[in-house]
């Protein structure tokens, strides 16, 4: 039986291959270890049914036109390790169970526009998790100080949401964080030094189109105080304006 799916564009502009992929047929090929079928134009619900496959270790599906929610039958898949479904229309909470994918590494879900909810609590269990990627949708609530569960993490990339609160000293046992962006959310006050810290290590660029560390810690045309206080950010924005300026 098939192990491997993948759907590749046929060309640039994300006009590939459509159709509805993961409907209930889905459940017929157990043994699938791969999805991948990036920028392409499929759409439809992501079908309960996806739960049925126990053997899936990547599931990557970003730019298409997908719609509805992500399953509950999603935390089924425990030997999922890279879920990818950034700019795919998909709205609604993080299931509540997602704590449940215990190999997951890679959480993708950028630019969805209309997901919203808070990070559920269960998201902090993810304990191999390295990249978390939650920007540019509807999310609120707080960062949970259990964000120092996630030692392995490398990325966290929570900007354009409505989060709130500060931003917990906690997140400085994550030794590997070499990538933060919380820029245009409500998080303000200080930077922890523990988080600062991390900057010193690993929190430098080496590309100076890739922004590291970056929060909404620029004054409004230098006349107000920033939104929040970080000394130690690679790249400042403006609260209210979103331009932004790289620090030396």
């Amino acid at each position: 039986e098939m192990q491997y799916a993948r759907a590749d564009p046929v060309n640039d502009y994300n006009d590939g291959l459509k159709g509805e992929i993961f409907g209930d047929n889905i459940a017929k090929l157990r043994n699938l270890r791969q999805i991948r079928v990036d920028d392409n134009s499929f759409y439809g619900e992501i079908a309960p049914a996806i739960g049925n496959l126990r053997q899936l270790v990547i599931l990557s599906g970003g730019n298409n036109l997908f719609s509805g929610t992500l399953p509950n039958e999603l935390t089924r898949l425990t030997t999922l390790q890279e879920l990818v479904l950034g700019q795919s229309h998909l709205s609604g909470p993080i299931p509540d169970k997602i704590g449940e994918l215990e190999s997951l590494a890679v959480l993708f879900l950028w630019d969805n526009k209309e997901m919203n909810g808070t990070i559920p609590d269960s998201l902090y269990n993810l304990t191999k998790l390295e990249m978390l990627n939650l920007g540019e949708n509807q999310f609120n609530g707080t960062i949970s100080t259990s964000i120092g569960n996630l030692e392995h993490l490398e990325t966290l990339i929570l900007g354009g949401n409505h989060f709130t609160g500060t931003l917990p000293s906690e997140l400085g046992r994550c030794h590997e964080l070499s990538i933060l962006q919380i820029e245009d959310t409500g998080i303000g006050g200080i930077v922890p030094p523990e988080v600062c810290q991390l900057r010193h290590k690993n929190l430098v660029s080496v590309n100076e189109f890739v922004e590291y560390f970056t929060a909404d810690c620029r004054s409004d045309n230098e006349s107000e105080f920033p939104f929040i206080k970080c000394d130690c950010c690679y790249t400042c924005c403006d609260h209210n304006s979103k331009v932004c300026i790289n620090r030396n």
